[in-house]
């Protein structure tokens, strides 16, 4: 077995150079989401607290609970853990994806990534996983998009509506 001797519930990379196995984070009952940063030293992983015990849509009937979702930072080499960052919600995730983002304006913009999950965006510091920005949508997230000159996100809600947030107009 290749991964003999690995979790398997947890993120599994194969490193090319050293031709080793590595779990990056472990235990996990499902990823939502997972991305490696654009200077690909971080990679993202995304996913629900307790799989089990959130809100569902069962045949068009949904049953409410609140959850927490968590999005984990780990060095892309070595696999160690930098931060991770829990946002509670009760909406039915019917998706999620994370945006990389530059946010702020003048001499105060951070590299950070627009997470969209439930009925919200959290806009999270890159370097330190602290929130910069927490939004409730109308309706829950399905897909997000930047505009050409990447100062406004685009998501795209359940209910056909769109939420604009505007990347270099942060809320106070």
């Amino acid at each position: 077995e290749i991964t003999s001797g690995i979790d398997v519930r947890g993120i599994i990379i194969y490193d090319r150079e050293t031709l080793e196995w590595k779990t990056v984070g472990e235990g996990y009952g499902y990823v939502s989401d997972l991305a490696f940063t654009p200077d690909s030293e971080k990679l993202l992983i995304e996913h629900e607290e307790d799989v089990e015990d959130g809100s569902l849509d069962w045949f068009g009937v949904q049953i409410l609970k609140e959850g927490s979702r968590v999005t984990e930072c780990h060095d892309a080499e070595t696999g160690k853990p930098l931060w991770n960052t829990a946002v509670s919600h009760t909406l039915v995730g019917y998706d999620s994806g994370m945006t990389f983002v530059k946010y702020g304006t003048g001499d105060d913009i951070s590299d950070a990534v627009a997470v969209g999950f439930s009925n919200k965006c959290v806009i999270i510091e890159l370097q330190t996983g602290e929130i910069l920005s927490e939004r409730e949508l109308a309706s829950e997230y399905i897909d997000a998009y930047l505009n050409t000159s990447e100062t406004r996100l685009y998501m795209i809600l359940r209910n056909g509506q769109y939420a604009i947030v505007k990347l270099d107009e942060p809320i106070s």
